[in-house]
C-alpha cells in the first residue's frame, strides 16, 4: 500500500467547518470547470469525508450518479458510480465498464481534483482490509473505503 495511504490512515479526521468550506470550495471549482450541477452532502455520521454527488445520463437515457467522495484525514478522494435500476433505486458500478461519456466524465473529475493537489484512491483497493482496524457502528472488519471516507455506502 503506498505511504500517503497509510499516513492518512493514521490520521485524526478533520470535522471543522473549515473543511466544508474546502470541500465547497471543490465543488464550485468542478461545477464551473466542468459545467456540471453537484450537490454537497456535508453528513459526516459515520464517515470522515464529504460527499459530492452528480446525477447524469448516457447516451442511451439510463441514469447514472457519480459520488465523489472527499476524505477529511488528507487531501484523497475517490469516485464511486452507481446506476439507476429503477425508479430512485441504484445499484453501484463494480468492475463493469462505464458508457465513454460517463467514463470521459470520471476522467474530467480526476485531473481536475489532481490539478487541485489531490489524490485519487482507486475503487480496486477501497474493499481491502486495513489490518487491524474496525467500523465505529458495529466493530467489524473495516475496509480502506471505511477507514478513509465512510462506513455508510
Amino acid at each position: 500500500m503506498k505511504q500517503y495511504i497509510l499516513q492518512a490512515i493514521e490520521k485524526e479526521p478533520d470535522y471543522s467547518e473549515a473543511f466544508t468550506k474546502k470541500v465547497d470550495t471543490l465543488r464550485k471549482d468542478l461545477a464551473v470547470t466542468l459545467n456540471i450541477d453537484l450537490l454537497h452532502d456535508t453528513d459526516m455520521n459515520y464517515s470522515v469525508a464529504q460527499k459530492l454527488s452528480h446525477l447524469t445520463r448516457d447516451s442511451n437515457g439510463k441514469g447514472y450518479k457519480m459520488d465523489i467522495y472527499i476524505s477529511s484525514r488528507a487531501p484523497i478522494f475517490t469516485v464511486c458510480w452507481l446506476k439507476c435500476v429503477s425508479n430512485n433505486e441504484w445499484s453501484a458500478i463494480v468492475g463493469e465498464q462505464l458508457p465513454k461519456s460517463i467514463q470521459r466524465l470520471k476522467e474530467k473529475v480526476v485531473v481536475r481534483l489532481q490539478e487541485k493537489g489531490m489524490r485519487e484512491i482507486e475503487a480496486d483497493k477501497l474493499n481491502e482490509l486495513v489490518p487491524g482496524a474496525v467500523t465505529d457502528m458495529d466493530g467489524a472488519p473495516a475496509t480502506f473505503f471505511d477507514v478513509l471516507f465512510s462506513e455508510l455506502h
